[in-house]
């Protein structure tokens, strides 16, 4: 409908800037006219939409008379003085003074209406007053060809024919918009002159009479059909605003539905860690004690608990991190047979349980990728395709395709239909698991992988077939230069046995602060166990020649600090530079954009002890 309104293709400096940016708007325009907010499920019919219909129609009537009033002034000068010899000076000379003030008079009412910017509840009103100034021109029209038809002069009687069907003509462009305006007007300046040619009498002047009405009627229905198509096109103009108003909206629901779900997962993510933790530590440390007593097996259970609880809390921190956009890709050249050596050497285990073959083919080759993201990438796919094969074998290969490489992991296990292909890549979307038996997974490694693959710029696609097996394929650009060997996933040295290290803790959480301290203790480490900054210094001050070499502190402190906080408020005060880990429950952007910027180490909750460990013995000792 916007291809209707004339001040998209340029204003003249008469209108006012309102008008044309409202019309050139869309959602303006019908702000100034009336604002309604339907559901979706409502009706749009023609009645609906008439009162908004109607002040368009009348806007658009208005700026076409504004934009193109002068056409008409020109009448006159044309027209009094080609008839100045057929007709009295004194009639002809009033009629163009008339004709002249009346266009003017509409000029003014034009003025008005953009001056008033009338709601549409009032845009009929304004239409009828449009529509007597109309007829009012029609009639000084009509009169022009009643009182100077010349029936002696036959160019004059042209002109005068010529002058009232092109008057007529141009006025359904000028008053279509509005169709009563135009109805007013052309009966009004043509059959005036049906009646003067009727009094001449004769035969041609009957069937001119005829063709005069026949013209009339044309032009009607003319101005009919292009008022009925601007009207037309206001209506799906109004029925498309209203859809992208309504699809706005869903979708701005959806967005906070969304944002709600991440509040709240990082909330309840916080919350459930924190126990977690304790757990976590503590059945570390209860496998160290009762190794080879009588509840070995049940502690053993307990412990695969506890990583079940593990594995899903940590898919879920992927999930929160890839949603927050925090993590960073460094990208290199990292080697294909390397990185899939790595990859047997971690899903072999897991393989061989479950009394599957594992192929893996290895080309000699350079990627350009993350080495910890790809390999985050494979593992999971891999571990996708043990857990939903029974029997057989899993291969995994790459192959070049001209200056990219395309790494699949196969399986000969039960497929996947076609329905189901376009969403395992979903969250908790699983296709066999209704029960939602964790031992088929969480539903999430595949999220995971699409998430991944999208922020590397690389491609995951699946083929699968029932009954058959399913091949995933991941294609990774070829290195430009090999480079040096860029290890996926990164192990580290191992360093010094943890004997003696110093280590303050800073957690407000009673259980989990002493979980750390009994873990750590238990490593042989020296721990003091502080709820917060001002609780260490007390504590410190009751050991004059002890320095913390690490400290290991909650993100999220009871006494309304951080931990980053915290921690740099205790190394100015000993004025040490020492390592810092931070202990997040949280999985939203807030920790994780902090950490980065403070430079810490970052761990999630739960940790799990062989991970805490690792990191403490690779700090460096000062």
């Amino acid at each position: 409908g916007s291809r209707f309104l004339p001040c998209s293709v340029s204003a003249p400096d008469h209108l006012p800037a309102w008008w044309c940016e409202s019309r050139a708007g869309g959602d303006n325009a019908d702000a100034n006219l009336s604002d309604p907010r339907l559901p979706m499920d409502q009706d749009r019919t023609s009645e609906h939409y008439a009162e908004r219909v109607t002040g368009e129609q009348v806007a658009l009537l208005y700026n076409y008379f504004s934009r193109q009033y002068w056409l008409l002034l020109l009448s006159p000068p044309i027209v009094v003085p080609v008839m100045w010899s057929q007709v009295a000076h004194v009639p002809l000379v009033l009629w163009g003074i008339v004709y002249v003030v009346s266009v003017l008079d509409r000029r003014l009412l034009a003025q008005r209406y953009f001056d008033a910017r009338p709601p549409a509840s009032e845009a009929r009103r304004w239409g009828m007053r449009f529509t007597v100034r109309a007829a009012i021109s029609g009639v000084l029209l009509g009169s022009c060809g009643f009182w100077m038809f010349a029936p002696y002069s036959l160019p004059h009687l042209m002109f005068l024919f010529a002058f009232l069907f092109v008057t007529s003509a141009g006025a359904a462009l000028f008053f279509a918009p509005f169709p009563p305006a135009y109805y007013a007007f052309l009966p009004l300046a043509t059959m005036p002159l049906v009646v003067r040619v009727l009094l001449v009498g004769t035969m041609p002047a009957i069937w001119a009479c005829v063709a005069v009405v026949v013209y009339t009627l044309f032009m009607l229905r003319v101005g009919r059909d292009y008022g009925e198509a601007i009207r037309r096109s206001f209506e799906l103009r109004f029925q498309n605003l209203d859809l992208v108003q309504e699809l706005t909206r869903k979708n701005e629901e959806a967005e906070r539905a969304n944002r709600a779900k991440s509040q709240f997962l990082a909330a309840a993510s916080h919350d459930l860690r924190q126990p977690m933790q304790a757990l976590s530590l503590l059945t570390g440390t209860l496998k160290l004690r009762s190794a080879a007593g009588p509840d070995r097996d049940l502690v053993e259970r307990i412990g695969a608990s506890v990583e079940a609880l593990e594995g899903l809390f940590s898919a879920l921190l992927d999930i929160s991190k890839l949603d927050a956009s925090v993590i960073r890709t460094e990208r290199g050249s990292v080697s294909l047979s390397a990185l899939l050596t790595r990859i047997e050497t971690d899903a072999a285990p897991g393989a061989e349980a479950k009394g599957l073959r594992l192929r893996v083919h290895r080309i000699a080759c350079w990627v350009d990728s993350d080495p910890v993201l790809l390999r985050r990438i494979l593992q999971n796919l891999v571990a996708n395709a043990i857990r939903h094969t029974g029997s057989g074998t899993v291969w995994v290969g790459a192959r070049r395709r001209g200056d990219k490489v395309r790494i699949e992991v196969r399986d000969s296990g039960s497929g996947i239909a076609a329905e189901h292909l376009d969403r395992i890549f979903e969250e908790f979307y699983q296709v066999e698991n209704p029960g939602r038996d964790r031992r088929k997974g969480l539903g999430l490694g595949l999220a995971i992988v699409r998430r991944l693959t999208d922020l590397l710029g690389h491609t995951v696609e699946v083929r699968s077939m029932p009954g058959r097996g399913s091949t995933f394929a991941v294609t990774v650009p070829l290195a430009p230069t090999p480079g040096a060997v860029a290890e996926a996933g990164g192990s580290g040295g191992v360093r010094p046995d943890l004997l003696g290290l110093a280590v303050l803790v800073l957690e407000d959480d009673a259980e989990v602060r002493a979980a750390l301290r009994i873990t750590l203790e238990e490593w042989g480490c020296y721990v003091v166990a502080a709820v917060d900054a001002v609780d260490a210094l007390s504590q410190a001050r009751q050991r004059p020649r002890w320095r913390p070499q690490a400290i290991l502190t909650d993100y999220r402190l009871g006494s309304g600090r951080s931990g980053i906080e915290a921690a740099r408020s205790l190394l100015a005060h000993w004025d040490i530079s020492i390592p810092v880990v931070l202990i997040s429950g949280d999985t939203a952007d807030e920790p994780l954009r902090a950490a980065q910027a403070s430079g810490y180490e970052l761990l999630h909750k739960p940790i799990r002890p062989q991970r805490l460990e690792r990191l403490l013995r690779d700090l460096p000792r000062r």
